[in-house]
């Protein structure tokens, strides 16, 4: 394999140009409702934001995420902002709960499958495409229960079972968050630890996001708890070349918004 390259020294992601990107009337609904609940946390719920923030063009998000990170005091605030974002834009609290207790109605790889298999149907408004595929084997998933069922008729009907992890991962392809706000500390820290800690704890179905700083890919596996913090690879990663927060921080105050104290 190629050596990783200093992303001190050169660009983050890949070489190829930036996909082109179609929107439609759904996604730049979904994108203005987004920007809404991340200008109450920014300003407050009385806040006027500008029209430009708010009216589902792709620049506000992004300058929005950006702003989460250049405006929060360390990387536990940035993270528990995004966390409060994720909330708002899910609704009242009993809905995570309400669907974690319907999940647990079925088998852990059933529900972890099925999970998967929506991921990229809800995704592409704000990160691009992604595909269901089955999680690496080097993850480790909880309980893992050896051999599974591919699907509830197979199991019904006793046919051959798949390895763990079958069809419980997804893999996004080029995130576009990751790419337009060029920053890591937006990846890990507003969506990363956000959305584990959401699906992990509050609706009750572990999920592990593992981006690749390389390609812009990032895998989700569920089924799997992420590791500690001070465990994840995805904290150990210098400052972007291309990052913007890294052009109004210092180098280290700039690393502090990714790791903090993990």
């Amino acid at each position: 394999s190629e050596p990783r390259r200093d992303l001190r020294k050169q660009r983050a992601g890949p070489t190829t140009p930036a996909p082109t990107y179609t929107t439609s009337l759904l996604d730049k609904n979904l994108r203005s409702i987004f920007a809404r609940k991340m200008a109450d946390e920014l300003d407050g719920p009385s806040s006027s934001a500008s029209s430009a923030s708010i009216d589902g063009a792709y620049d506000g998000v992004r300058d929005m995420c950006l702003r989460l990170v250049r405006e929060s005091s360390s990387a536990e605030e940035v993270r528990a902002r995004g966390l409060r974002i994720l909330r708002a834009c899910v609704g009242p609290s009993w809905v995570p709960k309400a669907f974690g207790a319907f999940l647990r109605l079925f088998p852990r790889w059933f529900a972890a499958r099925h999970a998967a298999s929506v991921t990229p149907l809800i995704l592409p408004w704000l990160v691009g495409d992604a595909e269901v595929n089955d999680v690496p084997e080097d993850v480790v998933l909880d309980a893992t229960p050896g051999d599974v069922p591919s699907s509830a008729l197979a199991a019904v009907l006793g046919l051959p079972k798949e390895r763990a992890g079958y069809k419980q991962g997804v893999l996004l392809k080029r995130c576009r968050v990751l790419e337009e706000t060029g920053c890591a500390a937006v990846c890990a820290n507003v969506c990363k630890v956000p959305t584990q800690k959401f699906f992990t704890e509050e609706v009750g179905l572990p999920v592990t996001l593992t981006p690749n700083y390389e390609t812009f890919e990032c895998q989700f596996s569920y089924g799997a708890t992420p590791p500690a913090l001070s465990e994840d690879a995805a904290f150990s990663t210098p400052c972007f070349r291309q990052c913007p927060v890294s052009e109004t921080l210092r180098e280290d105050a700039c690393e502090q918004t990714l790791s903090g104290d993990r």
